[in-house]
């Protein structure tokens, strides 16, 4: 996975699976006191954010202009990272087989 900075314009966000953002104010003052810690995630070649919806809103919120994204190439890449975010959070850890 390739780690760069682009555009925050050149972002492709499809509508998301949540119904909101929810409150970003937080977010948007850790962001612009700590930088964006965690990179967005998006698929190589399209642009379409893949994760960190709550993030890309309180980036554009925090009015960033260009912002730090790992880029996909492809779907197991994805879901490789989804994984290993996953785990380092421990929100969500299961046991796979």
């Amino acid at each position: 996975m390739k780690s760069t900075t682009i555009a925050l314009s050149e972002i492709v966000a499809e509508p998301s699976s949540r119904d909101s953002s929810g409150d970003v104010e937080g977010l948007k003052m850790s962001i612009r006191s700590n930088r964006l810690r965690e990179p967005l995630l998006i698929a190589a070649e399209s642009n379409v954010l893949l994760s960190g919806y709550r993030r890309l809103a309180a980036c554009k919120s925090a009015a960033m202009r260009n912002v730090p994204v790992l880029v996909a190439e492809d779907v197991l890449e994805a879901c490789n990272h989804f994984r290993e975010h996953m785990n380092r959070d421990n929100r969500y850890v299961r046991a796979v087989p």
